[in-house]
């Protein structure tokens, strides 16, 4: 498997085409270097021969962890709106070409950029179930119409992201039309999520979500891209 690979872009400082020098799979367990560095949102980072000036460069890449049985396909943020055909060209390269050593990998995920990717590496070193964790998510969506309407502007996001006490805490993400990020936390109890592995009716209606690639509670609202909000409010 080609763990690195090259791409030619345009510094954002200085406009001088370089040749990016990424990684296409990052395995936890053998380079915890670079794992670290996903989990502080520092990679990938390229510095400019040019200009000096170190920028970051949104490339899709592999991330392995092979203690919690994970493999995650990481696209960039940029192409969540496209998520219904990379997930069935994802899907679709698995069957030509298997992961090596796949029964390491038992739990297959596509996500797009580092705070999803986090958020899976979260609930597996929780011992969450991600498929409950959304079915959450959704439950409290459809029951909490004022959570709902937090969740506006271009690609919403809603992330566990902590634990405190007895309570899940969430982030609230969304971007407005000129692209400002807007967060909030929404801490949960505990027992909502326990309750969901006993409510079979509700995740009946989202029966795709256990073999899906794309887990995520956003399959299932319609997103507004950044062109769109803008359309709307001129």
């Amino acid at each position: 498997m080609e763990t690195r690979k090259s791409v030619r872009i345009a510094c954002p400082s200085c406009d001088v085409e370089i040749e990016a020098d990424l990684p296409a799979v990052i395995d936890a367990e053998r380079q915890p270097e670079l794992a670290a560095r996903v989990h502080d949102y520092t990679l990938p980072r390229v510095p400019c021969p040019s200009c000096g000036v170190a920028f970051r460069v949104d490339a899709p890449f592999l991330f392995l962890d092979g203690r919690h049985e994970l493999a995650v396909e990481t696209v960039p943020a940029r192409d969540l709106g496209d998520w219904q055909a990379i997930e069935q060209r994802l899907l679709a390269f698995e069957a030509r070409r298997p992961l090596p050593d796949a029964e390491r990998f038992s739990r297959r995920r596509l996500v797009f950029g580092l705070r999803q990717l986090n958020e899976k590496l979260f609930l597996a070193a929780h011992g969450f179930d991600d498929v409950r964790i959304e079915l959450l998510k959704l439950a409290v969506l459809s029951m909490h119409p004022e959570v709902a309407e937090r969740l506006t502007g271009t690609f919403p996001e809603l992330l566990l992201e902590g634990l405190a006490g007895n309570d899940l805490v969430f982030l609230v993400l969304t971007r407005d039309a000129a692209g400002k990020v807007h967060q909030a936390q929404l801490p949960l109890p505990r027992k909502l999520y326990d309750g969901m592995e006993r409510d079979s009716e509700f995740a009946a209606g989202f029966a795709d979500l256990a073999d899906a690639r794309f887990v995520s509670w956003l399959r299932y609202v319609e997103m507004k891209r950044p062109d769109e909000a803008t359309g709307a409010q001129g």
